[in-house]
C-alpha cells in the first residue's frame, strides 16, 4: 500500500511541460476583444452625448416652466404683481441666462428692469447655463394679483398682455423645446 507524504511531488501540470502556454489569452484574442469595445463605444459614446444634451435640454426647459409657475403662484399669494426678468448674460443668443423675480414697484415701476431701490425686492435669482436662447436677450413677464401675464416687455418694448414663447436648444441635440406662456398664467412645455 502506498502512502502519501509530504514528501512525494504532486505533478499539477498532468506532465505537460508547456502549461503557461495553456492558460491566459494570446495577444490576437486580446487584440479581438479590444477591437470589439471599442467598436461597442464608438456607437454608443454619440448616443450617450445626444442624451446628455437632451437631458440638460429638458431640464432647462422644466426650470423655465417651474419659474413662471412659482412667480404667478407667490404673486396671488402676496396679492401683488411680480415680475420675471430674463437676461442674457453675453449677448443675445448666449447659452447663459439669469433670471430674476421681483417686485417693480421702484420709481420708474412697471418697466421691467430692476432699479437700484427694488434690489432688496428680489426673491429668486438663478441662471440657467449651456442652453441656448435664440431671440432671448432682455425680457421681463409681469404677473398680477390674479396669477394672470399683465404685461410682456421684449427688449424694453411692451408687448402688453401678449404671452411669450421662450425657445431653447442645445449644441448637442436635435431637439428644440419651447416654454409657452398663456395670458392666464398657465404655461406649457413642447417638444419639436
Amino acid at each position: 500500500m502506498k502512502s502519501s507524504s509530504s514528501s512525494e511531488r504532486v505533478d499539477i501540470n498532468n506532465g505537460n511541460r508547456n502549461f503557461f502556454r495553456d492558460y491566459g489569452f494570446s495577444t490576437i484574442e486580446l487584440a479581438v476583444v479590444l477591437a470589439i469595445v471599442g467598436l461597442v463605444s464608438g456607437l454608443a459614446i454619440p448616443s450617450y452625448m445626444s442624451w446628455r444634451a437632451n437631458s440638460q435640454l429638458r431640464a432647462a426647459a422644466r426650470e423655465i416652466n417651474s419659474v413662471f409657475q412659482r412667480t404667478r403662484m407667490e404673486a396671488l399669494k402676496q396679492n401683488t404683481t411680480l415680475t420675471i426678468r430674463f437676461e442674457a448674460e453675453g449677448g443675445e443668443g448666449s447659452n447663459l441666462v439669469r433670471y430674476r423675480v421681483f417686485k417693480d414697484t421702484g420709481a420708474l415701476a412697471d418697466n421691467g428692469i430692476i432699479e437700484a431701490d427694488e434690489e432688496n425686492s428680489v426673491m429668486l435669482s438663478d441662471t440657467v447655463e449651456n442652453i441656448n436662447f435664440p431671440g432671448l436677450e432682455n425680457i421681463a413677464v409681469a404677473f398680477n394679483s390674479r396669477g394672470m401675464v399683465s404685461k410682456y416687455l421684449n427688449k424694453g418694448v411692451d408687448q402688453g398682455s401678449v404671452a411669450p414663447t421662450i425657445t431653447m436648444r442645445s449644441d448637442g441635440s436635435p431637439y428644440l423645446f419651447q416654454v409657452t406662456l398663456v395670458r392666464t398664467g398657465h404655461s406649457r412645455i413642447k417638444t419639436s
